[in-house]
């Protein structure tokens, strides 16, 4: 229920004693969405073009036990119920729909229908009829001169019995929805010092004031209020003329707000405006560099900002970070960005309440007062000119234009890359035979202002590749670099080890040596069995693949190559076996590796890139056995892999059991079958190492086993 102007002015007779006395201060105050003190905007307030009489039809159509629909209008409705206004308290003769009422008034006193349905429904809940259609609501449906000790009252010259209005000229609900829109409008000018509104100057306003210097009536002196008003128990702080008016009409907290808020939407005029609080430091880089970017911005508008995760499904207006200065300027360093290079970001990062600290329960909207972070890569062009640039930005309302307050930028120091090394060891001078490979590596300290990225990092990172090159002259091919993944010119392109600049310290990243570490290249050098032996003089530097050749001391090693010399010694064999006809029966050979090439089974070889060596018939050479029809390589090959391999003394097993090195000892298993067709007799059988698809092994002296087939 409503206090009348007469009630009110207890109220405000207090207030200007209090005034007076000096105890309130004036202070400036910022409105904020869901402030007790700010209930709905001014603009929305004053709408009066929100709704037609059609539309106000509609919208109490949507409820279909309304009281304010014919069909739900109880008997006894008093005389002049909906006698249509006329203009200022005066009435017609004839009645008209609820919906015409409320329409006419909000157009003779410049407040917004949506207004005085909301207050109908807090009131009495006519639109809804949830409270039921009792006739006495009809002539107090906007509670106008209803206080709230009030007792009850009847008007007989009406037929009206039962009501909470004071007087007669308010009874109805014509009555009712004039009174009340006027004294809404009236209060709502008049806190905010407005005299001039509809030439009602010179009637004196008791309510309650915004903040400001302010007269009371024309003519009268003014005073400095601070805004503040007491509902129930609790200091109010009103933020514009409408809050005011409200507490004038309702001086407590009540539904208006929600009831509004559920109906017609926001009951604020959306205004964006947004405040940096927080922004990621200023950017040294190199071309071909990409810098992470953070900036926070607090929303100080009515306008929630909702993302491009959250915007199309709430069918909203994305905001985005873009580019200013100016505005929509196509960003040098905007190659990754999604929405291209005028558009930095367009998710949340991150949103927190306005402490900066605590997550917003929902991380793609930013509530009025709450921060939302923005977080975005620069990525530097490789062939951008080294220089500095500014970098600006703001939020945009996409569609829109961008969102006032104050924007960020960002200083791009882009400096001119320097690639130099300084040699900081290698392996030493290998020596191989024609046919064998041989280890090597490089270090390299990192002696500028780049990092490297080995082609394990480098492609992920959009950053150019340091690999291992040949020098002497640059990029020349090597003799040795068959099995090198990127050809004869590039000896290594991963790093087998960074090492911070003492040289023994792992680093963090094995692919990726920063300023002052030191990196390691690995690598192999094979030569063929058609390589001419002697001494080669093999030239390497760091190269940054695309770029150039790194500036850098040459770096060498001296490769001998000798003949490669395939020799063994038989030391052992199994005995001579007798064997029936269609039996078999097992057989072995063990030679010494006494040339200086190491041997590689079927085994092996192939992944290591040599030529295998198996065990093959002899006299004559490559003879097919009438024992091998179970040999895998045919009757000329009895065994491809080493059954057993041994140190010097015979006995002891080697690390590897698939290669035999100079001074080793390597054993051949096979079995011997005997044809069931086969006629019984001696039969000598010859065998011999054989290097495959090179030569014959040299050995001293022709092993054989004698064969003796019975029946």
């Amino acid at each position: 229920m409503k206090r009348t102007l007469r009630n009110r002015l207890t109220l405000v007779v207090a207030a200007l004693v209090i005034i007076a006395s000096g105890l309130l201060s004036v202070t400036q105050h910022a409105a904020a969405v869901g402030d007790n003190g700010y209930l709905i905007d001014d603009a929305i307030f004053y709408d009066k073009s929100t709704m037609s009489v059609a539309q106000i039809t509609s919208f109490i159509g949507r409820y279909p036990n309304s009281c304010l629909l014919p069909a739900n209008y109880p008997s006894g409705i008093s005389w002049a119920t909906f006698r249509e206004p006329l203009g200022y308290f005066d009435y017609g003769t004839t009645d008209v729909s609820p919906a015409q009422i409320i329409w006419k008034v909000s157009q003779l006193y410049n407040i917004n229908p949506q207004v005085i349905l909301s207050t109908l429904e807090k009131e009495q809940s006519l639109v809804s009829g949830s409270a039921g259609c009792a006739t006495w609501k009809y002539n107090s449906s906007m509670g106008y001169n209803c206080p709230d000790s009030g007792g009850l009252y009847s008007y007989s010259s009406l037929g009206i019995t039962n009501t909470c209005v004071q007087k007669e000229i308010h009874v109805t609900f014509s009555r009712q929805v004039n009174h009340a829109a006027w004294q809404l409008s009236f209060d709502g000018k008049r806190a905010n010092g407005d005299l001039s509104w509809m030439g009602d100057g010179a009637t004196y306003y008791y309510g309650r004031m915004t903040q400001g210097d302010r007269a009371r009536v024309e003519g009268g002196s003014t005073t400095p209020y601070d805004g503040y008003t007491t509902i129930d128990n609790t200091a109010v702080y009103l933020r514009n003329g409408a809050s005011a008016a409200l507490y004038n009409y309702t001086p407590h907290f009540n539904s208006f707000n929600a009831i509004f808020t559920n109906w017609f939407g926001s009951a604020y005029v959306l205004t964006y405006s947004a405040k940096p609080v927080y922004q990621s430091s200023h950017v040294t880089a190199f071309p071909g560099d990409t810098a992470p970017m953070t900036v926070r911005y607090q929303n100080n508008g009515s306008a929630s900002w909702y993302d491009d995760f959250t915007a199309w499904n709430a069918n909203k207006p994305v905001v985005k970070l873009g580019t200013d200065g100016p505005l929509n300027r196509s960003s040098a360093f905007g190659s990754g960005w999604r929405w291209g290079p005028t558009r930095a970001s367009d998710v949340f990062s991150a949103v927190y309440e306005a402490d900066g600290v605590t997550k917003a329960s929902n991380q793609h909207i930013v509530l009025p007062g709450q921060i939302g972070e923005f977080s975005f890569n620069l990525t530097v062009p490789r062939n951008i000119t080294p220089a500095n640039y500014q970098e600006a930005f703001r939020p945009i309302v996409e569609g829109g234009t961008s969102i006032p307050g104050d924007g960020v930028w960002w200083n791009v120091n882009v400096q001119k890359p320097t690639y130099t090394a300084q040699p900081a060891g290698q392996s030493y001078y290998p020596r191989l035979a024609q046919g064998e490979s041989a280890p090597a590596y490089f270090r390299y300290k990192n002696t500028g202002n780049v990092s490297w990225y080995d082609d394990f990092t480098a492609w992920n990172a959009n950053k150019p590749v340091v690999k291992l090159g040949t020098d002497g002259p640059l990029n020349r091919s090597s003799a040795f670099g068959s099995g090198w993944r990127w050809g004869p010119t590039r000896a290594s392109d991963v790093f087998s080890a960074v090492y911070e600049a003492d040289g023994v310290t792992k680093a963090s990243n094995q692919h990726i040596v920063l300023p002052g570490q030191i990196g390691e290249f690995s690598f192999t050098f094979k030569s063929t069995m058609n390589t001419t032996p002697g001494t080669y003089n093999e030239g390497f530097r760091p190269i940054v693949e695309g770029v150039g050749e790194m500036n850098a001391v040459g770096t060498w090693l001296g490769v001998t190559v000798a003949g490669a010399n395939y020799s063994a010694a038989p030391v052992a064999q199994s005995y001579y076996p007798t064997i029936k006809q269609g039996q078999s029966a097992p057989a072995y050979f063990s030679f010494k590796n006494t040339g200086n090439v190491a041997w590689y089974d079927d085994f092996t070889a192939w992944n290591a890139g040599q030529m295998p060596v198996k065990l093959g018939t002899n006299n004559p050479l490559n003879r097919s056995s009438v024992f091998g029809s179970s040999w895998r390589w045919g009757p000329t090959r009895a065994s491809d892999v080493f059954a057993a391999v041994y140190e010097a003394d015979g006995v002891t097993l080697t690390s590897n059991q698939h290669v035999v090195m100079p001074g080793q000892i390597g054993r051949f298993d096979f079995t011997f079958t005997v044809p069931a067709t086969l006629a019984p007799g001696y039969y000598p059988e010859a065998f011999l190492p054989i290097v495959e698809g090179y030569t014959v092994m040299n050995v001293s002296g022709g092993p054989w086993l004698g064969v003796t087939v019975i029946r």
